[in-house]
């Protein structure tokens, strides 16, 4: 028996509120942008969503990461101060510089013979400094600034030049190598942002958040000019682009539009538009080829359409935080997936198209995702469940749940909610029916024929019911699993229950008795489990990152992917009966194709 990850569907850029994101793009293919999420750097098609690479070589989070000009190598930086250049070419990605930097680096750029690297963050000693790409040995200073570094740039063509903008409301300008201060330009009254080389070296743009965008003389930093005022962004500038033909810049701003300008005579010639809603303020951007990139606040990835500036040829939905359930319609093959920001998604899963719900979404983190009767069920830590018309892509109404709901099921319209002491049946948008617990719930199940529910409990029971309509009558428990039950799924046919739980272990019941338990080869508590339609396989996901795919006529044999969601996987689930799908804290959702021999 054998895996291997058959579709990855990217995660987006991580934000922050009030902090700008530079992303960056690959010099050579001008369909390919690179981010950076959690410990990953992505890099992904903006043409085919579903042709996407993670590097996961980082301890920690990564900060920022970009390409050589050259295209062969791509330099990256982490949270824990590390550094590496890797190269482009080699499935292998081979690390030719690892080195310690100045602490947490926020932007970074290249010179144009890709030699050397300059950095700047919020330093221990220094917010900035410049470095050889190949042996890490200092090629000057990146000094005078009082603050944080924010943003970088590399002048493309000679004499080299440099530029920085800092929290200290200053644009620092340098020469070299080695690289040294020349001069302090001090226009800006707030952060800036982001500053910028046109690609001939001719100018240097500096945005700000105090809502102004200034040029500058490439070689000697003087004062050019300034963004006009009028059509000008009203909040914050993030971030700033320019184009390939050196006569247009790209900007976005916390007032929710995007803006082409004129960069000879500094007027605004195109504003893009979004929703006014704080998810949408816009805090990166690229030009990259024919495609004008924009992402915002939430990390959603908007291709713009200069034809259409009030709405994006294409938007790249995503997760930017740790992806919490996952939930398929087989009837359509569709994927849904909602992380701890409430954040909901449907994932086509033949081409990677997105789709959001519209309308009030839970207030709080999604715990679980069923679907059921055509309808997308959810619960929160906001203490509600939502029944979410699928066909509508609408959220439905808040139902009010009395405690926080762990756990949620369904046998057709009847919707089975455990919080931690009580029972709940939802039908028809209300609660019909409420039966007390007398143990800590965890999870539940429902058998396929509706008149069986299995509840797990904190005290390492399986509690079986009857369930005669909305009540539930004790018909036995299941003693045997090491640890609190935190996961159970009936088989397809009603014959198999499958627990799993805190100690580690896997069980598979048949009635009253184990069928298999001595699948313990997890390190750590099992997450999720889940029968294949064949009623012969149990996958389970597990906080020790691997999901194992377990056999029933096979006991012993077993299929390990190690590392299959970096931080822990939280959810999995069979698509087919050689096809599962998995999420986890890298805020990825995967499939796999699993061949049994």
């Amino acid at each position: 028996m054998s895996a291997t990850l058959k579709d990855l569907y990217a995660p987006t850029p991580a934000t922050e509120r009030g902090e700008a994101l530079h992303i960056g793009g690959d010099p050579k293919n001008k369909k390919e942008i690179i981010y950076c999420v959690g410990q990953s750097v992505v890099i992904r098609s903006l043409e085919n969503p579903m042709k996407v690479y993670l590097y996961r070589d980082h301890q920690h989070n990564v900060t920022v990461a970009r390409y050589s000009p050259s295209g062969f190598y791509i330099a990256s930086a982490d949270a824990g101060g590390k550094l590496r250049v890797w190269d482009t070419v080699n499935d292998e990605h081979v690390c030719t510089l690892q080195k310690e930097t100045i602490g947490t680096y926020y932007d970074m750029s290249w010179s144009e013979d890709s030699k050397r690297i300059i950095g700047g963050g919020s330093g221990r000693q220094a917010f900035g400094e410049a470095f050889f790409a190949d042996s890490g040995s200092s090629v000057g200073q990146i000094s005078g600034h009082s603050k944080t570094i924010l943003t970088v740039d590399f002048k493309q063509t000679r004499p080299y030049r440099a530029a920085s903008g800092s929290e200290d409301f200053a644009v620092n300008f340098y020469e070299g190598p080695p690289f040294r201060f020349l001069k302090t330009m001090r226009d800006h009254t707030k952060y800036v942002n982001c500053v910028r080389f046109s690609p001939d070296g001719n100018k240097l743009v500096s945005v700000s958040s105090d809502k102004r965008g200034i040029f500058y003389d490439g070689k000697s930093g003087d004062n050019i000019g300034e963004l006009s005022q009028d059509n000008g962004h009203s909040a914050s500038i993030y971030s700033c682009c320019w184009n390939d033909d050196n006569r247009r810049l790209f900007t976005v701003s916390a007032d929710h539009t995007a803006k082409i300008w004129d960069a000879e005579n500094y007027q605004c010639l195109q504003t893009f538009t979004f929703p006014n809603d704080v998810n949408h303020m816009q805090v990166g951007c690229l030009w990259q080829g024919e495609y004008l990139v924009t992402v915002n606040l939430r990390g959603d990835i908007s291709i713009l359409d200069q034809n259409n500036p009030d709405r994006p040829q294409r938007v790249l939905h995503g997760h930017s935080k740790k992806i919490n359930t996952l939930a398929y319609d087989r009837a359509n093959h569709k994927m849904y997936t909602a992380d701890i920001d409430g954040y909901t998604i449907e994932w086509n899963l033949d081409d990677g198209r997105t789709t959001v719900f519209e309308g009030t979404a839970h207030a709080n983190q999604v715990t679980k995702l069923i679907v059921s009767g055509g309808n997308l069920v959810s619960i929160s830590f906001d203490d509600t469940i939502k029944v979410s018309s699928i066909a509508n892509k609408e959220f439905g109404p808040s139902i009010p749940i009395e405690g926080q709901p762990v756990d949620v099921a369904a046998h057709g319209n009847s919707i089975c909610v455990v919080t931690a002491d009580k029972f709940i049946v939802v039908e028809n948008d209300r609660i019909v029916g409420q039966h007390p617990l007398t143990f800590q719930a965890t999870c539940i199940a429902v058998h396929p024929n509706g008149n069986e529910v299995a509840i797990g409990g904190k005290d390492n029971l399986v509690h079986v019911f009857n369930k005669n309509g909305n009540n539930l009558t004790q018909k036995y428990n299941l003693n045997g699993n090491q640890g609190y039950v935190t996961c159970l799924d009936y088989s397809p046919s009603g014959q198999y229950l499958a627990s799993g739980g805190s100690g580690r272990q896997v069980v598979a019941w048949e009635g009253q008795n184990p069928k298999c338990k001595m699948w313990v080869y997890h390190t750590t508590m099992v997450t999720s489990v889940s029968w294949s339609s064949d009623n012969e396989h149990v996958v389970s996901g597990s906080v020790d990152t691997n999901l194992i795919v377990w056999s029933l006529s096979k006991p012993i044999k077993r299929i390990v992917i190690n590392g299959a969601h970096y931080g822990g996987v939280t959810g999995c689930l069979w698509l087919d009966v050689n096809t599962c799908a998995s999420v986890g804290d890298d805020c990825c959702l995967k499939t796999w194709t699993v061949t049994h021999h």
